[in-house]
């Protein structure tokens, strides 16, 4: 099922999203996803502690098979507040990988939304 949320003039299609907490220096990475026909891939991140450097990965692959493109943020508050980030699509399938930092969650939520 194809979540579609309306915000504005533009509307934004959910391709994943991830509640389960991770311990220390843990990561969770998602499942591929189509991206061709997209123009941004955008990320709401709400987690407890601060995530590794560079620990935001928005991977991109133009074959479906190789991740070369890779946009890369750091979550960097440890006070539950969320942070967006966002690429500009230029490939067809797209991946998430978030890498927690030192210190076990006890709160994280993702969300992956492409933007037509």
């Amino acid at each position: 099922m194809v979540t579609t949320y309306h915000s504005g003039p533009k509307s934004a299609v959910l391709f994943d999203s991830n509640a389960t907490v991770l311990l220390a220096n843990a990561n969770y990475t998602s499942a591929a996803f189509t991206i061709a026909g997209f123009d941004q891939i955008r990320l709401s991140v709400f987690a407890d502690q601060v995530g590794a450097t560079d620990g935001i990965e928005i991977q991109q692959s133009p074959d479906g098979t190789n991740y070369d493109k890779k946009s890369l943020f750091t979550y960097d508050t440890a006070s539950d507040v969320e942070q967006g980030f966002f690429a500009d699509v230029m490939g067809i399938t797209g991946k998430i990988k978030f890498t927690n930092g030192a210190t076990n969650q006890g709160t994280f939520r993702i969300y992956t939304f492409g933007v037509p």
